[in-house]
């Protein structure tokens, strides 16, 4: 079996760790001497054997005097940028020497892009450059053990997968084992920061990297809180740094931390002295936002953007221990008086356009807004939805073939990171004090960015399967028409104001901060908006009086739309005419007169009458073409059946009854008994009245 080798190349210390480990390639004939390359480092040799891709090999360890051999996929080792490749399946153990502790693992991507740059061929499809965030942990009850991880999203249009490399250091002889995915294909560039014997660091290192030794060493300390200025600035000289400036203050805005701030070049950083993870006040406002959160997510919303304090508090205290469909409607009823009409009209005329992603949307937002209160809500909630998903995809276009999940996850991680940087005014911070899980419970701004994320992936985007809310604002159920109830009036508000609240994280996202925090003064274009909704509602209600009569007239009630079934508008008619040409009539006729209210359905209204012993019951439909069996019911106790209207084939509905049927403008009530007896009042009565007559006549 024939072998290559690539032309030589001396590596850095920035490329490998200052002590470097031993392994070479053998075959089933044996060991290859002839391939051995010596690069020497900062104190160490490196020995590296290549065998063509993608056949098979065995690596081989020197750990001390004891040899052992392991069974690998093939390792390639490319010369140009002095990485470690590892193909499918591939597992690697680097033994470090007793007295070289590794601080930091660094780890890249590596990809198609890349191998095609250097001439690599691949006899299959494999997935595109992954990216990833690395975090290390130390662990204090093995001082000489340190775990890097690094969480990779692979973005890929044959497999979407999330996945997870741990990368470990220990002493005696420390171990540094890389174990990615099977399916993945990653490169480990070696240590970084790392102390000496002699308590130096590597030369060659930038100030950030050595920002970072600090740090590291810093977290050595039984405690951080003995992390003080003095011993700061102490380190920091040590390995070469300028200290322009260092003082111990807070750092943050909405819940500051003590830390030790250095300013060192053009760099700040902040070297907090509390845990991230164990500090009692971190722990005791994560358990706080939490709660808030879970309350959020009851109501299916997040904290709103826009809204003050007091209105959000007075939401969660009034849902607070609810039923999801109880809290859903104290939910509207609070929001209809502050997602009003011209709050929606600043949204979309002052707000949304400033979004690239959603102003090709703004005429569709626009008309649904308007049809909203021309009497097709159902149609303007329709038109929304899809405009959520195309907008999310728009702010990274160049992912936008990805999972929409994947994409979300991207879009608001981004914005977080750029929440984390205002947050701390753009100084330096360890990594795991910038994490959305930290800042969860420190930035307000963080809150409201998870609590949004939360809602699209839990409710709005989430499968139909998993939807366990009482809104049924989701868009699967309305894509595959497995509900109607996301017609409600109330999801109209929510989606112009989540639309709006897209425009916020792109604009973090892009860190362009077009759309501002503070909700803008109306303007011409807003109050125009909102004064042509108004004039469409009051044209509509008139429309609707006048439709709902040319049904009347047919016999027939308007036909049921998906956000109206007329009920409201047939019980308003029916109470008034009610007054007019039933309860006015008794009283004159001198009953004393209790009326109910009108059914649920608005189609009948029933009105009580009495005069000392004497009692009469008369029931009013609201069309002459009502069921026989509801003429049937209220000809039992009733004295008279009336209904609004002109008759309409009178004898095929109010067969059988034995009752007065007809018109109620056309029905004189009879008087009680006791009206016979004329009383001076009475008198007094008839003679203004003709008194009267006299006048006008």
């Amino acid at each position: 079996m024939t072998s290559r080798l690539h032309a030589p190349c001396r590596p850095t210390a920035t490329h490998f760790p200052q002590c470097y480990p031993q392994f070479w390639w053998t075959t089933a004939s044996g060991a290859h001497p002839r391939l051995k390359r010596h690069f020497t480092g900062d104190g160490g040799w490196l020995h590296t054997f290549f065998r063509p891709w993608p056949s098979l090999g065995r690596l081989r360890t020197n750990i001390g005097d004891d040899n052992k051999n392991f069974t690998h996929p093939p390792l390639v080792h490319r010369d140009r940028t002095h990485d470690l490749c590892f193909l499918a399946g591939a597992h690697l153990d680097l033994d470090m020497h007793r007295h070289s502790p590794v601080d930091t693992a660094v780890l890249s991507p590596a990809g198609p892009d890349a191998r095609r740059a250097r001439g690599w061929k691949s006899r299959r499809g494999l997935p595109g450059p992954l990216r990833g965030t690395t975090s290390c942990v130390r662990n204090d009850a093995e001082p000489g053990r340190l775990t890097a991880r690094l969480d990779l999203a692979q973005a890929s249009s044959a497999r979407r997968t999330r996945d997870e490399i741990v990368v470990s250091a220990t002493a005696a002889p420390e171990r540094l084992s890389l174990a990615p995915h099977r399916r993945c294909r990653f490169a480990i560039v070696g240590s970084t920061d790392r102390t000496n014997e002699g308590g130096g660091y590597v030369s060659g290192k930038s100030v950030e990297e050595r920002i970072q030794g600090l740090w590291w060493r810093a977290k050595k300390l039984p405690d951080l809180q003995a992390l003080n200025s003095d011993l700061v600035a102490d380190w920091a000289r040590a390995c070469g740094l300028d200290v322009v400036s260092i003082e111990e203050r807070e750092i943050g805005r909405f819940q500051p931390i003590r830390a030790v701030v250095l300013k060192s070049g053009q760099i700040t950083a902040g070297f907090p002295n509390v845990s991230a993870t164990d500090d009692p006040t971190w722990l005791v406002n994560k358990k706080h936002r939490d709660t808030e959160a879970a309350l959020w997510g009851n109501v299916e919303w997040f904290l709103p953007l826009w809204t003050g304090m007091g209105d959000s508090r007075k939401i969660l205290a009034d849902t607070r221990l609810r039923s999801k469909e109880q809290a859903i409607q104290l939910f509207d009823y609070h929001t209809s008086t502050i997602y009003t009409l011209p709050f929606m009209a600043v949204c979309i005329e002052q707000l949304i356009p400033k979004s690239r992603s959603l102003a090709e949307f703004v005429p569709i937002i626009r008309e649904a807004y308007l049809a909203a209160y021309s009497g097709y809500p159902a149609s303007s909630i329709a038109a929304l939805i899809p405009v959520i998903e195309g907008a999310l995809r728009k702010i990274a276009p160049s992912a936008s073939d990805t999972a929409i999940g994947v994409q979300i996850d991207r879009v608001f991680d981004r914005a977080c990171e750029q929440a984390s940087q205002q947050y701390y005014d753009g100084m330096w911070v360890p990594e795991e004090y910038s994490t959305t899980e930290y800042l969860f419970a420190q930035d307000e701004l963080v809150f409201v960015f998870e609590t949004f994320r939360r809602w699209l992936k839990d409710f709005f985007f989430c499968n139909t399967d998993q939807y366990d809310g009482a809104t049924w604002l989701n868009r699967h159920l309305f894509a595959h028409g497995a509900s109607t109830l996301w017609q409600e009036g109330a999801n109209l508000r929510r989606l112009i104001v989540a639309l709006a609240t897209i425009g916020v994280i792109e604009s973090w996202h892009d860190a362009s901060h077009r759309i501002s925090m503070f909700f803008p003064e109306m303007n011409d274009d807003s109050n125009l908006l909102w004064q042509q909704a108004l004039l469409r509602g009051f044209t509509q209600a008139g429309l609707k009086l006048h439709e709902q009569k040319v049904y009347q007239k047919g016999g027939r009630l308007v036909p049921e739309l998906p956000a109206d079934n007329g009920a409201s508008l047939r019980a308003a008619r029916l109470g008034d005419e009610c007054i007019k040409d039933v309860v006015r009539p008794l009283r004159d006729a001198g009953w004393q007169v209790t009326m109910s209210e009108p059914d649920k359905e608005g189609l009948w209204i029933k009105v009580e009458a009495s005069s000392e012993e004497e009692h009469m019951s008369v029931a009013l439909l609201f069309s002459c073409a009502t069921d026989n069996k509801l003429y049937r019911k209220f000809a039992e106790d009733c004295v008279a059946i009336l209904y609004l209207g002109a008759p309409y084939n009178q004898a095929d509905y109010a067969y059988g009854i034995d009752v007065h049927v007809g018109p109620a403008s056309g029905w004189l009530p009879p008087k009680p008994s006791s009206a016979s007896k004329v009383t001076f009042l009475e008198v007094f009565r008839n003679v203004v009245a003709w008194l009267r007559g006299l006048v006008h006549s």
